[in-house]
């Protein structure tokens, strides 16, 4: 197992560089560029998920593999001594590099049955802008004022800080995505006067659990709207259910928008969220069980049948109950949302 294990993993790095030594040998011809590879290196290594129960370590889980070129360098000179054009070439062969990290595992282990996904810096920072996040190129001039707008790791902030006022320049988005069961962030830290950089990751798949909830309620979303849109234009005595329905639905959204909270905002946010979240339906539950004991009192009143009135109360009075506290929930996402702690 250790040879098969081990030949896969090495040519899978071996593939990266060879496949990149190839694209080099294109992109030189075309940009009238010189270039012969230094010594560089890079590892390509399987990843544990340790599990911990208060401290101790109870459990190792196979992680995945992860890519990680620590030092990629070139002797490159530019056939016409034009500095911009050496810069703007070193800086596309930079982007390359980093999307081959993520392009050759994925190349080598999807399959028909399923895709691998692999994450690098670009592909980050693409994935980030397609949903909406913004992009921010930050330098020492204005390091005070984008990092107001970004809502990442404490070390990746600081890294980002202290690369910026040393006269380099950093790419990055506002904040940590999740991409399958990756979370994480991807910056670009970039020397003006080279064109060199580094392409970094932070983050990994300690939001497992966050996307194996988010996909569950997905599928719950799904198949209560295929119970809402087969009840259609119901009669009036069924027209509560339907409200239920609708209500229960929305209030699944809601639970999924606090997932995406945790997953994709800063701590601080995350915390935020839980407390509103746990707040708003802790005060309905208590409305829902109070409600209950007044139609239980009530019908013992009235001498009905305890089964059939509170089943009807209930019936009619759920659907409102279950829309005053999705009224409150979206209120708590928005504003977290509208807040500096994170837009979602």
């Amino acid at each position: 197992k250790h040879d098969v294990v081990g030949d896969l993993i090495y040519g899978t790095i071996f593939s990266y560089f060879a496949l990149n030594n190839v694209q080099d040998e294109i992109a030189q011809q075309s940009a009238d560029i010189v270039s012969y590879r230094a010594p560089s290196y890079g590892l390509f290594t399987t990843s544990l998920n340790t599990q911990y129960w208060f401290g101790v370590p109870r459990n190792v889980q196979f992680g995945g593999l992860a890519m990680d070129v620590d030092y990629a360098s070139h002797q490159t000179v530019e056939k016409r001594n034009i500095a911009a054009s050496w810069i703007s070439y070193n800086r596309s062969m930079g982007t390359r590099y980093s999307i081959m990290e993520h392009a050759v595992p994925e190349m080598i282990f999807s399959t028909e049955e399923g895709e691998a996904f692999g994450f690098s810096a670009v592909k980050a920072i693409t994935t980030a802008a397609s949903e909406g996040q913004k992009i921010y190129f930050i330098n020492s001039e204005n390091v005070d004022e984008k990092l107001n707008f970004v809502a990442l790791d404490g070390d990746v902030e600081s890294e980002i800080r202290s690369s910026a006022e040393a006269g380099m320049e950093v790419i990055s988005h506002q904040y940590q995505i999740a991409y399958e069961d990756w979370v994480g962030v991807g910056y670009i830290v970039i020397d003006p006067n080279t064109g060199a950089g580094a392409y970094k990751v932070s983050g990994g798949k300690n939001g497992w659990l966050l996307a194996k909830i988010a996909k569950a309620l997905d599928v719950a979303i799904g198949y209560i709207s295929m119970i809402e849109d087969a009840l259609g234009d119901v009669k009036y005595l069924y027209k509560p259910l339907k409200k239920l329905v609708g209500q229960f639905k929305q209030f699944l959204i809601n639970l999924r928008g606090l997932v995406e909270i945790l997953q994709t905002c800063n701590a601080g946010a995350g915390l935020l969220g839980v407390i509103l979240y746990g707040i708003m339906i802790y005060v309905m539950s208590r409305a829902i069980v109070l409600a209950v004991g007044a139609i239980v009192a009530a019908c013992a009143t009235t001498g009905a049948g305890a089964g059939p009135c509170i089943f009807a109360a209930s019936y009619f009075l759920l659907p409102y109950l279950l829309e005053i506290t999705n009224y409150f929930l979206d209120d708590a996402k928005s504003y977290i949302a509208s807040g500096d702690l994170c837009n979602i």
